[in-house]
C-alpha cells in the first residue's frame, strides 16, 4: 500500500489499493462522516454519489481509524477538478477568481458558465446545486474548486458529472480546530462559511 496523497484543509491520508480508496482520519471522525452522510445519500433521491464503508487501515507499523470507497473512475478516466480546468483553459485560478466576485450567487454562476464553456455539460448547473444544497444540510466545511469536479475520458476525450463525494468535514466531524469535543456549539462562536 502506497500513500496516495492527503486532503486541502488538512493531512488526512489517502491510499489507492486496486480500486478501492482508503481514507484515514485526521481532523476527528471524518471516516464516520463520509459513511454516515453516503448512507442517508441511500435514502434520498440523489442517485450518483461514492458510497462509504468504515475501514481499519494499516500503513506500515500504524492503525488507522477511517473509511474506504470503491473507486468511481473507470479506465481511461481521470477526475478533474474545476481548478484545474480553469488553469487549464484560462491559464489562472479559479478560486483567486471566485474571491473577487463578492455576490455568492454571482461566484456560482461565473463557474457553472465557465464549467459548460470547458465540457460541454449543460447540467453542471443543476449538479452544483445539488452539491451545494447536500452541503448545507449535512453541513459540509469542505468545499472548494479542488474537490469539485468532472470526470474526463481520455479514449473518448468527452467528460462526465462527477459522483457526489468528499463529505469527510460535514456533521461537525472537525473536532481538533472547529467543532471541540466537549464543549457547546454556540461557546465556540460563529463560523463563516462561504463558497470559495
Amino acid at each position: 500500500m502506497e500513500c496516495a496523497g492527503h486532503s486541502s484543509k488538512g493531512n488526512q491520508l489517502k491510499w489507492r489499493v486496486d480500486n478501492i480508496w482508503y481514507k484515514a482520519d485526521y481532523m476527528g471522525y471524518e471516516g464516520l462522516a463520509e459513511v454516515m452522510v453516503s448512507g442517508l445519500l441511500e435514502y434520498s433521491d440523489v442517485e450518483n454519489y461514492v458510497r462509504y464503508f468504515s475501514a481499519e487501515i494499516q500503513y506500515k507499523d500504524k492503525k488507522y481509524i477511517g473509511c474506504k470507497s470503491s473507486s468511481f473512475l473507470d479506465t481511461d478516466e481521470e477526475f478533474v477538478t474545476v481548478e484545474h480546468l480553469f488553469r487549464q483553459w484560462r491559464g489562472g485560478s479559479l478560486s483567486a477568481e471566485l474571491g473577487k466576485i463578492p455576490d455568492v450567487e454571482d461566484r456560482i454562476v461565473y463557474m457553472v458558465e465557465n464549467v459548460i464553456n470547458f465540457t460541454g455539460l449543460v447540467q453542471f448547473g443543476k449538479y452544483i446545486t445539488a452539491i451545494l444544497a447536500l452541503d448545507a444540510f449535512f453541513v459540509n466545511e469542505d468545499r472548494h474548486t479542488n474537490n469539485i469536479g468532472v470526470i474526463y475520458n481520455m479514449k473518448s476525450k468527452s467528460y462526465r458529472l462527477s459522483p457526489v463525494f468528499d463529505n469527510g468535514l460535514a456533521l461537525l466531524a472537525d473536532t481538533m480546530t472547529d467543532f471541540g469535543i466537549g464543549k457547546s456549539f454556540q461557546s465556540q462562536g460563529e463560523k463563516e462559511v462561504y463558497f470559495a
